[in-house]
């Protein structure tokens, strides 16, 4: 399975939703991306670039620094244009939430940072099928493959699952990333940061180029999406509601209908 490197941080409230934004009317396109004036951290200064959002099922990845984006809060998240989403694609989508996204990679990684806005304490009961708890799912191809039908075979391909409380992550079939809804405890694999509001929640998924079988260059085009597990607040170890960026509820095993994610 891939080594995942999970960070949380809280989210302020609100409404929401990995997506988890976890996660809608699929994103506003935004401007070329351009250079940003440096941003302070701690005692250094990180150089970010200003990336934009979403053109429908299309979003650019701006490369930034491992120090900018490597952690919820890295100043350069904040440079980069949030995408939107809440299309339902199992149940409907709870009133009063909201879900966006973001991405940016640098030569060592693929970092995919995510809110989301429930409007009440996150739920996680069932972190062996934390798609039953509030979490965000992320798929990515790295040959951007979209014709595999039988479970993500293809090579640097799957589905990445987390629950709102980091306790676990999930690889979808596929030899380089383990086999279908095999859970491996986040903490065993990566660093982790976990703090949380009483109204949502925020996740950052740190994917090594390594583990995907990949090299990253500017241009690469990669297949992509993200979505949202809504857990259901009346009934324990219950989904209520899935939404998606780009496909549909059979994103775990077919990418034909994912989006697409390019490197700038």
């Amino acid at each position: 399975m891939i080594p995942m490197r999970m960070r949380r941080a809280s989210a302020s409230g609100g409404a929401v939703l990995l997506c988890g934004a976890l996660l809608c009317a699929c994103g506003s396109a935004g401007g070329a991306a351009k250079a940003a004036g440096p941003s302070s951290t701690g005692t250094s200064t990180v150089a970010c670039v200003a990336g934009p959002a979403a053109t429908g099922t299309s979003v650019t990845a701006v490369q930034e620094p491992d120090a900018g984006v490597n952690k919820p809060n890295g100043p350069c998240w904040a440079k980069i244009a949030p995408t939107t989403w809440s299309n339902a694609v199992i149940g409907t989508t709870p009133a009063g939430t909201s879900t966006e996204f973001k991405v940016a990679w640098s030569p060592t990684y693929l970092y995919v940072w995510s809110q989301v806005k429930l409007g009440r304490a996150p739920i996680c009961t069932d972190p062996s099928a934390s798609w039953n708890d509030d979490s965000i799912e992320v798929y990515v191809s790295a040959t951007n493959d979209q014709s595999d039908t039988s479970g993500l075979t293809a090579p640097g391909t799957g589905q990445f699952v987390v629950n709102a409380c980091g306790e676990n992550n999930q690889g979808a079939q596929g030899a380089a990333l383990g086999t279908d809804h095999t859970a491996v405890n986040i903490t065993s694999k990566s660093n982790e940061i976990e703090t949380q509001t009483s109204t949502g929640y925020t996740t950052l998924l740190e994917l090594a180029w390594s583990d995907l079988t990949a090299t990253p260059k500017s241009g690469m085009v990669l297949g992509f999406s993200i979505g949202c597990d809504f857990s259901d607040p009346s009934t324990a170890n219950t989904r209520l509601a899935q939404t998606m960026w780009a496909g549909n509820n059979y994103n775990y095993e077919n990418d034909t209908d994912w989006g697409t994610l390019k490197l700038q």
